[in-house]
């Protein structure tokens, strides 16, 4: 599982009508990764929580995911991805 999220959402919070999003440092901030560690994050992940416009553009980019599943939280997109996988 990799959470991922632009940098200036750390210590925000996002709201979806009753539903709130806390973007704490301690679970969102594990390090700062450049865009080449970010893809290679989100290509091996079966289960990633994205939040921000570059992070979730990364994603859709990738083919990760499509652009109608994207939720706006406080006007800023996330995404939850999983992916499941053959079992051997």
């Amino acid at each position: 599982m990799v959470n991922v999220c632009d940098l200036y959402l750390i210590d925000k919070q996002i709201q979806h009508g009753n539903i709130t999003i806390d973007i704490k440092k301690n679970y969102w901030m594990d390090k700062v990764a450049d865009d080449s560690e970010i893809e290679s994050y989100l290509k091996k992940s079966s289960i990633s929580n994205l939040a921000g416009k570059d992070t979730v553009d990364k994603a859709i980019e990738l083919n990760l995911a499509k652009r109608s599943s994207v939720k706006y939280f406080s006007d800023v997109p996330f995404l939850m991805i999983y992916r499941f996988r053959e079992s051997y």
